[in-house]
């Protein structure tokens, strides 16, 4: 399925093989919830703005299957992570 022509469709995603072992998002996303808050409470209220946006990047990717976390440590081949298989 295309939105687009030539565009294809994040919703049709191969997701039978991921990229890094369970929980790791979970763990890294959760972290930089914690530290935004902290940091929100101990340095400045704009800090706020991160936890949105770790927010938003998980609200999207539960919709989407499109991590870019997921992606980045993929790429680098960090925490067991391997890269997407190209189709």
């Amino acid at each position: 399925m295309e939105f687009l022509p030539g565009v294809p469709s994040f919703f049709h995603l191969d997701l039978s093989h991921p990229m890094c072992p369970p929980n790791i998002i979970l763990r890294i996303a959760g972290t930089f919830i914690l530290a935004s808050v902290a940091l929100t409470t101990w340095v400045h209220p704009a800090w706020l703005g991160f936890t949105a946006f770790v927010g938003f990047n998980m609200l999207q990717s539960s919709f989407t299957g499109f991590c870019p976390l997921e992606r980045g440590l993929g790429a680098a081949g960090w925490l067991g992570c391997q890269p997407r298989p190209v189709r």
